[in-house]
């Protein structure tokens, strides 16, 4: 597994378009799951009830199923490019939302809007990926950007909890929002997002080859 997971990472090195493309996954994994830690313990200690604390998760849920529902109109009518920024700089925008209030049903909202760009977002960047990926080492590549999406989400509850216990509300939602924000930025500087097509244009991707690429 591990040699597996190093050829990956090798060849990953070698090529910039796919870095960067797993960089802002991660980074943007690691940023909602931070918020959402932030919302779910900033709300038992003002002593929400756990059935409200329960219904801001149920909002996120269902933000994603509309999120899901819409995707394939998303898809018909923007290119990838615009997807992909669009959907990371809403997620930020929305959480900007958490510095002003932490009213539960606003709160909910803010989570709700937030959530539904995940399927899109992932639809697009990940469908991408994958195609630019070439066969014998996707699999590879990819467990190796499951893996560090799946480090950075279980590092940031860990940040949330301590960001809160010892710096305060402000900096535990500040902190992934900083994150979120220059994400955003990223994406929308980018050129490796900036080369994501329409879904039309799918079809004709090529992937890189397995050798670096020349000096």
């Amino acid at each position: 597994m591990l040699r597996s997971l190093a050829s990956g990472g090798r060849w990953l090195a070698t090529w910039h378009q796919p870095r960067v493309l797993i960089g802002l996954i991660v980074m943007v994994n690691f940023a909602l799951g931070a918020c959402g830690m932030t919302i779910v313990l900033s709300q038992q200690q003002a002593g929400t009830p756990a059935w409200q604390i329960g219904a801001i998760q149920t909002m996120q849920g269902v933000g994603v199923l509309i999120g899901g529902a819409a995707v394939g109109s998303t898809l018909r009518r923007l290119s990838g490019r615009v997807i992909v920024r669009l959907s990371i700089g809403t997620m930020a925008a929305a959480f900007t939302g958490l510095l002003f209030t932490q009213a539960v049903w606003a709160v909910a909202v803010i989570g709700l809007i937030a959530s539904m760009p995940l399927i899109p977002l992932n639809a697009v960047q990940g469908s991408y990926l994958a195609l630019i990926i070439p066969d014998p080492i996707r699999g590879r590549v990819l467990s190796l950007s499951s893996l560090l999406g799946a480090l950075a989400g279980g590092l940031a509850p860990l940040l949330a909890g301590t960001l809160l216990e010892y710096a305060g509300y402000a900096v535990a939602v500040g902190v992934p929002l900083v994150i979120l924000g220059g994400t955003a930025v990223a994406a929308a500087l980018s050129t490796a997002v900036g080369a994501i097509p329409r879904r039309s244009g799918f079809d004709a991707i090529e992937p890189l080859p397995l050798s670096a690429p020349p000096e």
